[in-house]
């Protein structure tokens, strides 16, 4: 008998990893298992592959190339020499129950326009780069940036706070900088004239569109190797939707893919009314969002989603936002995600790293979250969270460290052994149950919490780290 998480503390040392056992309230028992491997330590039972494997395993897969450069859409894509040119092409593809969608980059890494963008799926897919390195799909057109003298350079990027805009890099050296190696450890500027003579600076002027960059490592900016997000046309770069008339799941497997640009850049079930549920599997991968109102990623509808060591990303609103749509739920799975970079603009929207809404269920395996300009978590409506060990945090503007936010039913997030890392504290943990609903929980296990300020009946922990 499983018992309930408040009567729950962390297990203690044992000569063999012990597997978390998920709380009799959970109500959702994912493909992955949670293993703790000392104090503060945990691991999952299986590989981004294994998930793969386990969800291909008797399917028929039909493998299609995908070469933005030397591709034709009007080839069959069955063959390296008959790629298809664009990823659209490929996703309409339907032959056999899984389309192996490989891609085949330029030299730059990257694929613009609307050759980067894919609205729907025609049936299961897999996705990866033939050479098993990143690629990045952008939905805005290349920039061409102009010498402006002191290291800086400049590119025309939207204008107006709505679509706002932020510089990534994707050089050695920037990537040897950033704080997730993703290569998007920019900082924001006040002004253009504070960009000139330092590297890793940027400067967005939201009235003109001007976008100023000075480099890392100082060398001439390329247009392929640097991209600024575009104004947030359409929705999503890419969707991977389950039709609402489909009576089977499907799933996606996806490594290795970063996408940049739109309100959404990656979303799943966006605004349908899907009942047939989807597992989707991202392994290395990373969403940037080009609008203050956009989320780097949104998923709607009854989704079981699984992230392996992605970089996370960047947004305006909320990095990841799941809601269940009160259709069997969203259910999001984290293992060691990196979320970079400042997750909020301007001291507006919510900016969180994560929120759940309408009966979402999260689950996350030793996090490594930075930069969030406001909360890090916000569970709302009937939602519960589960966070294993790792650290999280700091926020930059907000003292909601982190926060279980409740507007319509009870919402709860229980921490293992997590590092909480303020950059200004002492936080405060909020447990907000004020919006018209019935109250709102954290619940803190093997964690000390005695320096942090508690707003709400409902957050409680142990007062000192376990052994």
């Amino acid at each position: 008998m499983i018992a309930a998480i408040s009567q729950m503390a962390c297990p203690t040392e044992a000569a063999e990893p012990a597997a978390m056992p998920l709380p009799s309230d959970f109500d959702w028992a994912p493909l992955l298992k949670v293993i703790r491997t000392g104090p503060g330590k945990y691991e999952v039972d299986k590989t981004a592959d294994d998930l793969r494997k386990m969800m291909s395993e008797g399917k028929t897969v039909t493998q299609y190339f995908v070469d933005p450069v030397k591709g034709k859409d009007s080839n069959s894509g069955l063959t390296q020499e008959l790629a298809l040119k664009t990823m659209q092409a490929a996703a309409n593809k339907k032959s056999g129950d899984i389309s192996e969608i490989i891609v085949i980059p330029s030299k730059s890494r990257m694929i613009w326009g609307t050759d980067a963008t894919v609205n729907g799926f025609a049936n299961s897919a897999i996705i990866y780069t033939i050479d098993g390195k990143d690629v990045i799909f952008c939905k805005g057109a290349k920039p061409t940036w102009a010498a402006a003298g002191d290291g800086t350079y400049t590119t025309s990027g939207p204008v107006g706070e709505s679509n706002t805009s932020i510089v990534m890099d994707w050089s050695p050296a920037a990537r040897s900088a950033s704080p997730d190696g993703g290569g998007l450890g920019y900082e924001r500027t006040a002004s253009a004239a504070d960009v000139a003579g330092k590297p890793g600076t940027f400067f967005h002027d939201t009235k003109t569109g001007l976008v100023t960059v000075c480099p890392f490592d100082k060398r001439t900016l390329v247009g392929d190797e640097y991209v600024t997000p575009p104004v947030a046309t359409n929705l999503n770069c890419w969707s991977m939707s389950t039709p609402s008339s489909a009576t089977a799941g499907r799933f996606y497997w996806v490594r290795n893919c970063h996408w940049v640009g739109g309100l959404n850049p990656l979303g799943m079930n966006n605004n349908s009314l899907a009942k047939a549920r989807s597992s989707l599997v991202f392994d290395h991968c990373g969403m940037w969002a080009g609008s203050v109102g956009g989320n780097a990623f949104a998923a709607v509808g009854p989704n079981d989603i699984y992230t392996f060591d992605c970089i996370g990303g960047y947004s305006h609103a909320d990095l990841w936002n799941v809601h269940g749509n009160g259709l069997g739920s969203g259910r999001i799975f984290h293992v060691r995600p990196r979320c970079t970079v400042r997750n909020g603009y301007g001291n507006t929207g919510r900016d969180n790293v994560e929120t759940g809404h309408e009966d979402s269920r999260g689950i996350t395996v030793m996090p490594t979250y930075a930069n969030s300009d406001g909360r890090v978590y916000g569970y709302i409506d009937r939602s519960r969270s589960l966070v294993f060990g790792g650290k999280i945090g700091p926020s930059l503007r907000t003292d909601d460290f982190c926060a279980s936010v409740n507007s319509g039913g009870i919402s709860v997030v229980d921490l293992y052994e997590v590092g909480l890392v303020p950059s200004k504290g002492p936080y405060t943990l909020t447990a907000d149950g004020t919006k018209t609903g019935s109250g709102a929980s954290i619940r803190c296990h093997g964690m000390d919490i005695t320096n942090f300020t508690k707003r709400g009946a409902n957050i409680r922990g142990s007062l000192k780290s376990e052994p």
